[in-house]
């Protein structure tokens, strides 16, 4: 992934976060760290235009997360420490 920006609107559920459900059969429950986060995954009109960038330090510790666990790394260098 090259982009610093969520493509798809991040699932928020019970607690602020979501789980994630991976091929091995496990699972496990992030709670976003990020408010931006939580606030666009619990917008219920989904009109985010599939190129949301973070508002936080939060927010984007939130995406760095996600894109390396599903890409296995980031294609880009990001703007805050990880």
């Amino acid at each position: 992934y090259v982009q610093e920006t969520w493509w798809d609107d991040p699932t928020t559920r019970h607690g602020d976060g979501t789980t994630y459900a991976y091929a091995d059969g496990h699972g496990e429950y992030w709670k976003w760290k990020g408010i931006d986060t939580v606030k666009m995954g619990r917008d219920r009109d989904r009109n985010h235009p599939g190129n949301y960038t973070p508002e936080t330090a939060e927010g984007f510790q939130d995406l760095y997360r996600l894109q390396e666990a599903t890409f296995g790394r980031l294609g880009y260098q990001p703007r805050y420490p990880r």
